[in-house]
């Protein structure tokens, strides 16, 4: 890693740090930290969209047919829109198991269906 890396870390580092303590319960330590932000990025030679960056077109998203479960998750999470409440937790739930009952995959296979399904409808529609 060369210099300018090494500061650009630990920029960020700090950064980080002084930018998680905005939801401090305190106002008195919320205005610290605003401040101590915008301090950090001035000296830095930096404005806020050069932290922050250029709005990005959201990315296209693509079904790939899951091989195992944790890819399983993945594909349903990247289209969450169909899913209730407690199927994308039950997901996320069963992401590391190893093992499932026999109610448990049937309960799976019909998150995994609903994804399919509305990630081939999102599809044709956006052509």
């Amino acid at each position: 890693m060369d210099e300018a890396q090494q500061v650009a870390t630990a920029l960020i580092d700090k950064l980080a740090k002084v930018c998680a303590r905005f939801g401090s319960n305190f106002d008195g330590e919320r205005s610290a930290a605003a401040k101590l932000a915008d301090q950090l990025v001035r000296e830095a030679g930096l404005t806020w969209p050069d932290v922050i960056g250029e709005p990005r077109p959201p990315r296209r998203r693509v079904w790939r047919e899951p091989s195992d479960v944790s890819s399983a998750v993945d594909m349903c999470l990247a289209f969450p829109e169909p899913l209730t409440e407690w199927e994308r937790g039950f997901a996320v739930s069963v992401a590391s198991r190893a093992r499932f009952a026999a109610k448990q995959k049937a309960v799976m296979a019909r998150i995994i269906d609903k994804c399919r399904h509305y990630a081939a409808m999102k599809e044709a529609a956006d052509g």
